[in-house]
């Protein structure tokens, strides 16, 4: 009877298509198809969330350096479309497959030209370092305050903070 087992499942994977998205424990390279915020893009299918950031909501909007009202959450999703566009990302995951909601974004840290793609938003202004990252990215994002780069030169208020507040929280 196992063999019988063993057999119709070697069948059944054999029969899986090949092309369907990695697993969030797989490693991912290709050209980004779509980015959603300036924190998640997809690559191949694969939804990703830059791990270790946290970057404003597409509709989050700040006030600039003049006190002026900018779609900030646009402004950071447009610069890591930009910093992307045309070029080859390498994504690693982070967490294992069984800590990941499989309709949620793979929480990864990706690569660009050889250098840290995650810390590149940071460093730019248009992501904040995230709890999870152990402050990997706290004296990078120190820098980004001190030159006024991205969100930080003008008012915001951190991503987590307008998420909650959306939503109801205090």
């Amino acid at each position: 009877m196992l063999p019988r087992i063993a057999l119709s499942a070697a069948t059944l994977l054999l029969t899986l298509p090949t092309s369907a998205p990695a697993f969030p424990s797989d490693s991912v390279t290709g050209f980004v198809q779509s980015v959603d915020t300036g924190s998640r893009l997809t690559i191949d299918e694969q939804r990703i969330r830059l791990w270790g950031i946290d970057a404003p909501d597409r509709d989050q909007a700040c006030l600039d350096g003049e006190g002026q009202a900018q779609r900030c959450g646009e402004i950071a999703r447009i610069a890591l479309d930009v910093i992307t566009k045309e070029r080859r990302v390498t994504c690693h995951p982070v967490t294992s497959v069984l800590t990941v909601d499989p309709a949620e974004a793979a929480p990864m840290r990706c690569t660009l030209d050889g250098y840290d793609l995650n810390g590149r938003m940071v460093m730019l202004g248009y992501a904040l370092n995230r709890a999870e990252s152990a402050g990997l990215y706290t004296a990078t994002e120190a820098q980004a305050r001190d030159r006024q780069m991205g969100l930080w030169g003008g008012v915001f208020v951190p991503p987590a903070v307008w998420r909650d507040r959306k939503l109801g929280h205090r």
